[in-house]
């Protein structure tokens, strides 16, 4: 057994409470869930929150006895202006998890802190859940485990908005963790074929949380996300109802008033103390950050571990989504034309991150510094069309029969030259904007999954009936920056409905193409302006764009919702908006509008390829 002082010590001589209902600030606009929500902890802590006017999803298996408590904490603060909601959980069954979090996602685009306080203790001798786990780990471990990941989306989307260090994971762990032996989790006998005490078993599960908070820190490194596992301190709440009457009596001298681990799992989650550094780190009863027991933040078993626990979800009655960015079980594979910079570059180290397994393609002209190891570059001409089918019958061979699961076509170009024609006879930009794009999406056909996602990032708002000249499409004649802007947009818009129409037509709706706003954004391509515009965009910049990373967080973060949403409407077709939400009202095109762009595309595209 591998004690930790700091540990052992906090519990029986624990520190002041630094945060409570009297010195929080005020918690609108943020939104919460908290499991176990119905009783104890969890109960204290959402009166504090919604004391403070925060929005709270209270998570737990009985809804009229968690109504009971929502009209109880109304009734102690009639001047709140938060919000109260119950959110079915039963943590006993891994197959429910999914059905929680998408109701929690149909409702809410962000997720600033989840508290995983929920927990079973000592359960009756031979204990499970639904898919035969020991109870205590399958509750107080893998199934909250399993949450984070549906939820993840939620809190990315919190933190790309959010200040810095404010969303976070708490992982409720107890001072039980510390007297799991080293290793902490035995990966050799998970199903306790090698019997093992009531009390160890639980340690073991209370350990194996502090060792999932500590690897889900390193693999979101970079998203702003805080993990956090905790010990509240030991009180007698609903927890300790099977305990036998000499353990409760004894428990009971070591106890102090619940509230106080109201207090620790408050400062855990909203304490401006903590900062980065503290990511994956031990909060003692009743608000320190203290150091952690070497091996629980281990990376090799943190590593191990992980692995386990996702093999645990192809259980056939589990249904696990697989999104974009919450399984990095899934090995999924992108190619981001235009990804060798700003938004392109951003999404593909994104989902690199996220997903270290996954296969992650990046076109340009240059190859970006420093890329991860799972992110390859593959050089490319993009503004003609030659250039484009040679290197898509290049890359369709490398694939060796693999397909593509998202297609992100970001490739682009910011100047004020008037029309500049290619050899090829088309102009530059719309060969970048529009042409190219159209092309690459034809050529890769074949080799994208009939589920693919295809995303045409330009400008997804500004696209109107008023910004087309259907009498001079590729702009021979009435071309300016700013006409050649909207009607590459527009028609833009009008080929993503002609691509989910086509394939409709041939029973196989399943392929959802996007035209995605992503608003202002600190790219590179002011760098061929005039110095002057360069300097202007260097002060004002800052103030009315964002970063890159923030622009790939949001559009990952929402991008399953929003297309699921649209797909249950029987459109696979979206307008995406710089906050990863759905573009409403935008111009649907008829069948003869569709029909008469795409002629000339294809057209216009097969002369330049003679």
């Amino acid at each position: 057994m591998s004690l930790n002082f700091g540990m052992r010590c906090s519990t029986v001589l624990p520190s002041k409470p630094t945060l409570t209902e009297q010195n929080l600030p005020d918690q609108k606009g943020k939104v919460f869930l908290v499991t176990g929500a119905s009783g104890g902890l969890g109960k204290l802590l959402v009166n504090i929150l919604y004391r403070q006017n925060g929005k709270v999803y209270l998570a737990a298996r009985s809804q009229s006895k968690t109504d009971e408590v929502i009209r109880e904490i109304r009734s102690a603060h009639p001047t709140s202006t938060g919000e109260l909601h119950f959110l079915h959980l039963e943590l006993d069954d891994l197959a429910t998890i999914k059905k929680a979090a998408n109701r929690f996602l149909e409702k809410e685009s962000r997720l600033d802190v989840l508290w995983n306080n929920a927990g079973v203790m000592i359960p009756p001798e031979g204990s499970k859940t639904k898919q035969g786990y020991e109870l205590q780990y399958g509750v107080n471990n893998i199934a909250h485990f399993l949450l984070v990941l549906f939820l993840r989306p939620a809190l990315e989307a919190a933190a790309a908005l959010a200040p810095k260090n404010s969303v976070r994971v708490i992982w409720v762990a107890s001072s039980a963790a510390d007297a799991a032996p080293n290793p902490a989790v035995d990966l050799t006998n998970m199903d306790y074929h090698r019997e093992e005490g009531a009390w160890m078993k639980y340690s073991r599960s209370k350990a194996a949380s502090v060792i999932h908070s500590a690897e889900f820190a390193r693999r979101t490194k970079g998203t702003a996300i805080i993990s956090l596992a905790l010990n509240p301190g030991n009180f007698v709440t609903n927890l300790q109802q099977n305990m036998s009457k000499m353990e409760l009596a004894m428990f009971k001298l070591i106890s102090s008033d619940p509230i106080n681990g109201a207090y620790t799992e408050l400062f855990a989650g909203l304490s401006d103390t903590i900062t980065e550094e503290n990511n994956g780190g031990w909060v003692s009863p009743f608000g320190k950050v203290e150091k952690v027991r070497k091996d629980f933040v281990e990376p090799e078993l943190g590593g191990k571990f992980w692995d386990w626990t996702m093999a645990q979800f192809d259980h056939p009655s589990i249904p696990v989504a697989r999104t974009l960015s919450n399984n990095d079980s899934m090995a999924l594979r992108t190619l981001i034309v235009g990804g060798t910079s700003g938004i392109g570059l951003a999404l593909a180290r994104h989902i690199a991150a996220a997903s270290p397994e996954a296969f992650v393609t990046v076109c340009g002209r240059t190859k970006p510094a420093n890329l991860p190891s799972n992110i390859e570059f593959s050089p490319i001409e993009a503004t003609l069309m030659r250039g484009i089918k040679q290197w898509t019958d290049n890359f369709k061979d490398t694939l060796a029969g693999r397909q593509i699961d998202l297609l992100v076509l970001s490739q682009g170009t910011s100047n004020f030259t008037g029309r500049d024609e290619t050899k090829e006879g088309i102009d530059r930009k719309m060969a970048l904007h529009y042409y190219g794009r159209q092309l690459i999406v034809r050529e890769l056909d074949p080799v994208l999954k009939q589920d693919a996602k295809i995303l045409f990032i330009l400008n997804g708002k500004e696209g109107s009936p008023a910004h087309i000249n259907w009498n001079d499409l590729d702009l021979k004649i009435s071309y300016s920056m700013s006409t050649a802007a909207k009607q590459s947009a527009t028609m833009l818009d009008i080929m993503v409905q002609h691509y989910a129409a086509a394939q409709k037509e041939k029973g196989n709706d399943k392929r959802h193409y996007a035209h995605v706003y992503p608003g202002g954004v600190l790219t590179g391509l002011t760098r061929t302006w005039p110095w002057y515009m360069r300097a202007g965009v260097k002060m004002v910049g800052p103030l009315v764009a964002v970063k890159p990373e923030t622009c790939a967080q949001l559009l990952l973060a929402n991008l399953e919702k929003v297309t699921s949403a649209r797909e249950k409407d029987g459109q696979f077709w979206s307008n995406i908006n710089n906050e990863g939400c759905v573009i409403k009202d935008k111009a649907v095109w008829n069948q003869s509008q569709r029909k008469c762009l795409a002629e000339h595309t294809w057209r216009t595209i097969d002369i330049a390829l003679g």
